[in-house]
């Protein structure tokens, strides 16, 4: 361990040595202080931070990898002791464009922080701890973890004295054994060496045999959610059946009602019409009865004027023209008067006509007046009838999204509590990795893309085959690329471009393209938010905060 360390210690200085360097060449997040204060820690920087996540127990600490960046005039190592926090530690790896400043940040239980990127800054906001004790109780606390830790360091240098004494004393026995020893460690190593490859083979066997174990269930899952979806459609399926034999059998009754209204409607116009016509023909044969009593009355008289005048032609032969006269006279007026009544009559005819064709006229109106009141009111039991289905089509879809957030929710919690039982990685694993192990040479795959909100907040969340390695950075104030190592498309329908801007959150849209060997989601913002990047098992989740 001593070796190690001294190794580790040297290649820290190493490093410091040339990072100014490797800042002349690459522009570079100077991260130039860590505060803790309010119940959150502060991680400042010249640059907005590009950053990774991952969290580690026993004990509980939370890992933030930040890109391309390194510390300056920030110590290794910020002892805190507030009851929540323990400690603060940084490193960099890697150099010039490939630099990585991790922060360490150790707790005294295991908690959930909420990491959020404000201008050129890093937020992670703790949760209020209940139980932490008054301020006079931590300074005590500190003060006294302070004696101890300079008693220990006392104790700690008396010893490596005596050590120093005794490995002296020791030196000439050690290089006597020293071939000796030197084929013994080479045997332990060897054992050791089989015994963890041993280890890891059990390891990964475990580990596969639970990610089949993990697919099972899946598919189990996802087969008893079709089902289910099954016997949702059958279900709509008979109701919509049901509605549309109630809706036939309705207007079936409705055309009856109608066309009964309308045979009334036809018999009462035929018994106007026939009581009009029956009238008519009353009035005319009244009229001619009295022209034919007149035209009787007339003979009559004629014919006894011709007797008188035979019994008194001998009378009146001398005034013979004058009788004629007046019988001319008498037959002109008479034609004259047939001609009048002929006319009145032809007069009274012409306005029988036009009263007819007048209640013709308004019978026609007032039919088209009932078909189009009729057709009003179809109208609107039509629109109404439509109204209802749409509004029982939308409290469907409501009821259909509340169940698919509950089996999301239900899915997400078991998914956190099945990573939570993952074995802790070991300090090998911890320098060389930045995100869950995936396996090597074997890329994953897309299985989905997908969006939704939550009171404003919108999240753009992805399920792949196996955990991935990814990077988050921005194009521009307005747009965030997602960057999945190793990672193909999989499904066509991955490709599709999602239109999130009806939607009351910050995302506007989501644009996904595979990218040599990985896939980059280009994700434009309505305005500039801060957001978070968290990885769960195969679902990679970035969250928008709500827009002011």
């Amino acid at each position: 361990m001593m070796k190690q360390a001294r190794s580790l210690l040297a290649m820290a200085l190493v490093f410091q040595s040339f990072v100014a360097a490797a800042q002349d060449r690459v522009s570079l997040n100077s991260i130039s202080k860590i505060e803790v204060k309010n119940g959150q820690i502060e991680i400042a920087g010249n640059r907005r931070p590009n950053f990774t996540t991952f969290t580690m127990v026993d004990p509980p600490r939370l890992v933030i990898d930040i890109s391309e960046a390194v510390f300056v005039d920030v110590p290794k190592e910020l002892k805190v002791g507030d009851g929540t926090i323990t400690s603060i530690k940084v490193a960099t790896y890697g150099g010039a464009s490939s630099a990585i400043a991790r922060v360490l940040i150790g707790f005294e239980r295991e908690l959930e922080a909420d990491i959020a990127s404000s201008g050129n800054s890093l937020l992670v906001k703790l949760p209020p701890d209940p139980g932490q004790p008054s301020a006079l109780v931590a300074q005590k606390q500190a003060a006294d973890r302070e004696a101890k830790e300079k008693r220990e360091a006392e104790e700690r240098a008396r010893l490596e004295a005596e050590r120093a004494a005794r490995e002296e004393k020791e030196r000439v026995a050690r290089e006597e054994a020293k071939a000796a020893e030197a084929a013994r460690l080479a045997k332990l190593e060897t054992e050791r060496l089989e015994k963890e490859r041993l280890a890891a083979e059990k390891a990964e066997a475990e580990r596969q045999q639970k990610l089949a174990a993990e697919a099972a269930k899946k598919k189990a899952e996802e087969e008893r959610l079709a089902k289910l979806e099954l016997e949702r459609q059958e279900k709509e399926r008979l109701r919509l059946e049901k509605e549309a034999a109630a809706k036939a059998a309705k207007e079936e009754a409705d055309r009856k009602a109608r066309e009964l209204a309308e045979a009334k409607q036809r018999a009462e116009d035929e018994r106007l019409a026939r009581a009009a016509a029956e009238k008519a023909a009353r009035e005319e044969k009244e009229q001619l009865a009295k022209l034919e009593a007149e035209q009787k009355a007339s003979q009559l008289a004629e014919l006894k004027r011709l007797e008188r005048e035979a019994r008194e032609q001998s009378e009146r032969e001398k005034k013979e023209r004058e009788a004629l006269a007046r019988k001319e006279e008498a037959d002109r007026k008479e034609a004259a008067r047939l001609a009048e009544a002929q006319k009145k009559q032809a007069e009274l005819d012409a306005k029988r006509e036009r009263e007819a064709a007048r209640q013709r006229e308004a019978e026609e109106k007032r039919a088209a007046a009932l078909a189009a009141r009729q057709a009003v009111e179809e109208a609107k039991r039509r629109e109404a009838e439509e109204k209802r289905l749409a509004e029982e089509a939308k409290q469907r879809e409501a009821e259909d999204k509340k169940l698919a957030v509950k089996e999301a929710e239900r899915a997400r919690k078991q998914r956190e509590l099945e990573a939570a039982a993952a074995s802790t990685p070991s300090p090998s694993e911890l320098a060389s990795k930045r995100t869950p192990p995936v396996a090597a040479n074997k890329a994953a795959r897309m299985t989905f893309v997908g969006f939704k909100q939550d009171e404003g907040v919108g999240r753009v969340f992805f399920r792949t085959s196996a955990p991935v390695r990814y990077r988050v950075g921005e194009d521009s104030d307005r747009q965030v690329v997602l960057t999945l190592e190793n990672t193909q498309m999989g499904l066509p329908n991955n490709q599709r471009i999602i239109d999130a801007s009806f939607f009351d959150t910050a995302v506007s849209l989501v644009r996904p393209e595979e990218q040599g060997g990985g896939v980059k989601v280009f994700i434009s913002l309505k305005r500039a938010v801060a957001y978070r990047a968290s990885q769960t098992g195969n679902e990679l989740t970035l969250e928008f905060e709500r827009p002011e």
